[in-house]
C-alpha cells in the first residue's frame, strides 16, 4: 500500500457547502500578487488564523481538477513536500492520503493522513473539494509530529472557455510548540508561492488535456 507526503493542505459535509462571499468583512486582504489575493480571518477559540487564497487560471476545469487530484506529483508545486503518495482513492473524486511536510531544524516534519471528496454541481458546472484529517488509518510515526487538524475547502468555478478560478480556504494547525504569530507570519507567502508554481504546472499535456469522466465541461 502506498502512502503520501505534504504539509499544510481536509472529509466535511460536502453537500452542505456553500461559498463564503468576499464581501463578508471577516475576511482581511494580506497581499496581492500577479492575479492572486490573500485573505485570512481570525476563528473563535483558535489563535491560528483561516486563509483564503483566490486566483484565475488559464485552464480547463478538467485540468484543475486534475491537478489537485494528482497527488502523486504534489512536491512538484507544494513547497515543503517531501514525497506524495495516494493510500486509496476511487478514481470518482474520493481519495485519502498520508502527508509528510518539511520543517526547519530543530522542529519536527510533520506528517498527516487526510480524507478529500470532490463533486460538481451538474447546473452550474462549479466543482467543490473538500477535505480533512482522517484518524486510524496509519500509526504515528516515531519521529514526525502527527497534525489533526487540517480543513480545506476549494470551489472551482468555471468562467469562460480556457479560464477558471480557484477559491482555496485552509485552515491548519501543525501542532507541537510552534507559537500561532509564527504560522500567521508564513502562511500567505507560502500559498502565494505554490499557486504561481501551480499556473506554470498546470499547462503540461497531462493536466492541459485531461479527460474526466466524472467531470462536466460547462464550456
Amino acid at each position: 500500500m502506498k502512502y503520501i507526503i505534504v504539509f499544510i493542505i481536509t472529509i466535511s459535509t460536502l453537500f452542505s457547502y456553500q461559498p463564503t462571499d468576499l464581501k463578508d468583512k471577516s475576511w482581511k486582504l494580506e497581499k496581492s500578487k500577479n492575479g492572486i489575493d490573500v485573505y485570512s480571518r481570525t476563528v473563535d477559540g483558535s489563535a491560528i488564523k483561516e486563509g483564503r487564497i483566490t486566483l484565475i487560471v488559464k485552464a480547463r476545469l478538467s485540468a484543475v481538477v486534475a491537478i489537485l487530484e494528482d497527488v502523486n506529483n504534489q512536491p512538484d508545486w507544494l513547497s515543503k513536500t517531501l514525497v506524495a503518495e495516494v493510500i486509496e482513492t476511487d478514481h470518482q473524486g474520493k481519495i485519502i492520503y498520508y502527508t509528510v511536510g518539511d520543517f526547519p531544524w530543530p522542529l519536527f516534519d510533520r506528517d498527516s493522513v487526510q480524507s478529500a471528496h470532490m463533486y460538481q454541481d451538474k447546473d452550474t458546472g462549479i466543482v467543490y473539494l473538500s477535505s480533512s484529517c482522517a484518524s486510524g488509518i496509519k500509526p504515528v510515526v516515531k519521529g514526525l509530529v502527527r497534525v489533526d487538524l487540517i480543513d480545506k475547502e476549494v470551489t472551482i468555478e468555471p468562467l469562460s472557455k480556457g479560464t477558471t478560478k480557484i477559491d482555496y480556504r485552509v485552515r491548519a494547525d501543525p501542532g507541537g510548540n510552534i507559537p500561532a504569530w509564527l504560522v500567521n507570519l508564513f502562511f500567505d507567502r507560502d500559498l502565494i508561492n505554490n499557486f504561481e508554481t501551480m499556473r506554470e504546472h498546470i499547462k503540461k499535456p497531462k493536466y492541459r488535456d485531461a479527460e474526466l469522466s466524472y467531470i462536466n465541461e460547462k464550456f
